[in-house]
């Protein structure tokens, strides 16, 4: 058996090494961490702006226009909370949950197509109302 001798380097022949597997673990416990920031996150921006939506009053133009304006001044957080789920599923590589949230993102960009559309036919009814009040 041959044993190899290190030159004389000023250190000892063995360097002690941190773990790999040990920053997996961290690793992977701070993506969760994230994950459910991010949910947490999502739930309350959700409920943010919802509450902006009650009591529904489809067919008042005011309305209309506040509302959707709202809705898209307020689709940041949830928008970044969805992110931070995202990325968090994609690093502990669970694709069920990847599916799930482009599915979310998907439905996220109709409900923005949709919101635009109700936005176009809103704007000329309000400038007429704010017309009238001048």
């Amino acid at each position: 058996m041959s044993v190899l001798i290190p030159h004389d380097s000023g250190r000892g022949a063995t360097v002690a090494k941190t773990s790999s597997s040990q920053y997996a673990g961290v690793s992977l416990v701070s993506w969760k961490l994230l994950g459910w920031l991010g949910i947490a996150y999502l739930i309350m921006s959700v409920i943010d702006i919802a509450l902006g939506w009650y009591p529904v009053r489809f067919g008042v133009p005011e309305w209309e226009f506040g509302t959707v304006s709202a809705t898209i001044n307020g689709l940041a957080i949830p928008t970044l909370a969805l992110y931070l789920v995202l990325c968090s599923a994609i690093a502990r590589e669970r694709t069920n949950w990847v599916r799930a949230i482009s599915i979310i993102m998907i439905c996220l960009a109709i409900f923005l197509a949709i919101l635009f559309i109700l936005y176009l036919t809103a704007v000329p009814l309000a400038l007429k109302a704010v017309a009238k009040n001048m």
